[in-house]
């Protein structure tokens, strides 16, 4: 389907964006901030108060996010897609702009 960002199309073009670093317009440091800037922020109204669902859902994000922190010190060795998707996960949990980013698809 045209138009529709799927959680595996953002991942598999962050991925080959990743591949492909030297292209200018595939660079990571200006690919993330702009997808942010068109999604615009995360942030709530302080008038709205997010629903149990939501809430459940962004907790469970953010302690992914922590848990990747904390497993740092034990990135698995070896090579293939999952690894590197793994190893990905390890080092987007250290940057704000792209746990932001992602939190908006989680």
């Amino acid at each position: 389907q045209t138009g529709i960002l799927t959680f595996e199309s953002l991942m598999i073009g962050l991925q080959r964006c990743c591949d492909d670093s030297c292209a200018l317009e595939c660079n990571i440091g200006t690919v993330l901030p702009e997808i942010a800037k068109r999604v615009g922020p995360l942030e709530r109204n302080s008038d709205e108060k997010p629903n149990d669902r939501s809430k459940k859902y962004s907790d469970r994000y953010d302690h992914m996010v922590e848990s990747f922190i904390e497993w740092e010190d034990i990135v698995p060795g070896g090579n293939g897609r999952g690894i590197d998707v793994l190893r990905g996960c390890f080092v987007g949990a250290k940057s704000p702009k792209i746990v932001q980013a992602l939190k908006i698809v989680y």
